[in-house]
Formats: structure tokens, sequence, C-alpha cells
């Protein structure tokens, strides 16, 4: 992986790793709220990159990396947004097939994602943090440490309509795997695998799945 770091307006550098494998296809790994997404615990991203034919950035939001919890899910966006222009830019990838991996928290920006100007042709979510409910409020603009769970629901027409392949682990106890249950019923495209793991995706045999799953899943 290659390191680089991507100038804000705001004066800051957002860091992002970045392994090569393909010029025009680009994935994109989302952590959840607790970031390092460039950690050794992550390192198996790559191998689902490489024995998938893309490209892979490992990337921690702007308000993991500097901690601050004034900046908001928008922020979150723009530094998605952010990475994928740098990278255009220098030539480095032409990103015109993305697939976002994005883990529990991660999975709830990228929902928004699309809708702010990026175009995604498949998913894969772990754990992801996304429930629907049509009655929901506007959160984008809440700072990061004033944001409740009772304030972070969707509506349905916020679900994607793409090809979405979900992974949940049944000892999950932090987000209830019967939230990915009821995502793949709203969604005739999403898939649901249930693996035997907490929601740290920690264990070899996990990773092995991921791996060997979502490697079918983009050739198909």
């Amino acid at each position: 992986m290659v390191i680089y770091k991507r100038e804000l307006e705001n004066g800051r550098e957002l860091e992002f790793s970045y392994r090569d494998v393909d010029h025009d296809r680009l994935m994109i790994f989302l952590p959840g709220i607790s970031g390092n997404a460039g950690s050794e615990r992550f390192r198996y991203m790559e191998e689902v990159a490489v024995h998938s034919g893309y490209s892979l950035v490992r990337m921690d939001f702007q308000f993991q990396q500097y901690k601050d919890e004034s900046l908001t899910i928008r922020d979150c966006i723009m530094d998605v947004l952010a990475v994928v222009e740098y990278l255009k830019r220098r030539d480095i990838n032409a990103a015109k097939d993305i697939v976002i991996v994005a883990k529990s928290f991660g999975a709830l920006v990228y929902h928004l994602l699309e809708d702010n100007g990026l175009k995604v042709s498949r998913a894969i979510l772990l754990a992801p943090y996304v429930r629907i409910k049509e009655s929901s409020m506007d959160f984008l603009d809440i700072p990061i440490r004033d944001l409740k769970e009772e304030m972070m629901f969707m509506q349905k027409a916020l679900l994607k309509d793409i090809p979405t392949f979900i992974f949940h682990g049944l000892k999950d106890t932090v987000i209830d795997i019967e939230n990915s249950e009821n995502l793949v019923k709203l969604k005739d495209n999403y898939i649901l695998e249930q693996v035997n793991t907490d929601h740290k995706f920690d264990e070899q045999e996990t990773h092995s799945i991921i791996i060997k799953k979502t490697a079918k899943f983009l050739a198909g």
C-alpha cells in the first residue's frame, strides 16, 4: 500500500492508503465509527480487492483522523469525494468502476454518497448501520458528537438500487442481524450472508468467506 495525503480546503490533510491493481477499477473501504481502516486488522481488505481485480483505498474520515467530532456526516461524504477526485486528477486511478466496501457506520455514509455525485456500481456491506424509518429526520449536518441513535434512520427511498452483498455476524451484539434481514426484505438485489462472527469480523475463517464471496459477487 502507498500512503497519500490529500490537502483539504480547511488546510488539513486527509491521509489514505492505496493498493494499485487496476487503473480503471476502484474499491473504497469505509470503516466503522472507530475508524482505523489502515490498521493490520483490515489487512484482509487487500486480499478482497486483489481477488476481485480492483485497486483499493483504505481511509478514515477526517473526524476520525483529527478526533474532531464537530464535523458531520456531510463532511464524511466530502472526504470520500475528495479522495476519488485526487486519484483521478493525478491519474493514479480513473475510477470508472467504483465499488464500496463499508463497515457499520461507513455503510450509513455510503448510502448518502451517490446523492452527492459519486456513482457506485456495487456495494459490499459489513454489519451495516442502516435503519429504515419513513419519518426520519435530516441528520447530515448535525455534529458527530451530537448524533443520537434515535436520529439516525433513513427513509426506504434512500436505499441504493444497485447490487449489494451484506455480511453480518451471527454473534454481533452491536448491530442486530435482524437489521440486515430487514434490508434484504426491502430490496430484491440485496443479498445477506450470515457469518459465524461478532461485530469485529476478526476471524481468519470469516475473512476467507468474505474474500471468496465478494470475488464471486463482483464477477457475476
